[in-house]
């Protein structure tokens, strides 16, 4: 299957929500042999929606390695960085998990 057959699958299947089908495809279609920087950021975007966010880092890190100006890639790696940090804040600075609520 080529790259635009495998895309137009994958679209397919995202507009009907069957995500782990795609994850299933791509797996084997980016591996460490592929060497073009859309699929494998196309590939993280896929891993993003299933709040895989380390896996997707990885995925957008491997199409900057092959393109290093790939814009789209380092848009994604921003996304889940800020989706990250987001969590982290939200975990960290929420005031019912302070201890200063419980001193007597």
């Amino acid at each position: 299957m080529d790259k635009a057959e495998l895309l137009a699958k994958c679209e397919a299947l995202e507009d009907r929500g069957r995500i782990d089908e795609i994850t299933a495809l791509l797996d084997s279609f980016c591996s460490d042999d592929c060497n073009d920087p859309d699929m494998h950021y196309y590939y993280g975007r896929i891993l993003k929606k299933q709040h895989r966010f380390g896996d997707a880092l990885n995925a957008y890190n491997r199409a900057l390695d092959i393109d290093p100006e790939h814009t789209k890639a380092k848009a994604g790696i921003f996304l889940v960085n800020s989706i990250l940090s987001i969590e982290n804040n939200l975990y960290f600075e929420n005031s019912y998990t302070d201890e200063g609520l419980y001193d007597i």
